[in-house]
């Protein structure tokens, strides 16, 4: 039996390994996502009073949403980014392979790339709509309530 038949039975017997990668990314999504609204959720706690006086200066619900939303996207992103980079330089550029016994050849697609991006935008928005929705609706008397 030769090399590369032994690692092809090898892996037959770790069953659908795609299927259990795919799963397991959703799980970290899914984790990164309650985390990230962890964090928005607490910086718009922190910050209602810095919300009401934007409110008293004039700015509307929609553009204090807008904020929390676009600060939520831009935190995912850099994230992304930072990580996406990270991959691209380790695989795509310095050629290294978590196994180089089952993948000799290991780089990230662009399709994998376009993914991470989506999968950042989708967990930036997620995490920032309970936040922002209910920054936007709070009162400028209430909001100046709370002074620390």
């Amino acid at each position: 039996m030769t090399e590369k038949e032994f690692i092809g039975r090898f892996l037959e017997m770790m069953g659908n390994l795609r299927s259990l990668v795919a799963n397991l990314g959703v799980i970290v999504l899914v984790i990164l996502t309650l985390m990230t609204a962890n964090t928005m959720s607490m910086a718009a706690r922190e910050r209602v009073c810095e919300i009401a006086v934007l409110r008293s200066l004039g700015f509307t619900s929609f553009d204090v949403a807008a904020m929390m939303l676009s600060e939520s996207l831009l935190l995912t992103l850099a994230g992304a980014a930072a990580s996406l980079g990270a991959a691209l330089l380790i695989f795509n550029v310095l050629g290294t392979s978590p196994a180089p016994e089952f993948f000799p050849l290991f780089t990230v697609a662009p399709s994998t790339m376009a993914a991470a991006v989506g999968a950042a935008l989708g967990c930036g928005f997620l995490s920032a709509v309970a936040p922002a929705a209910r920054s936007a609706r709070r009162t400028i008397v209430d909001g100046l309530r709370q002074v620390v």
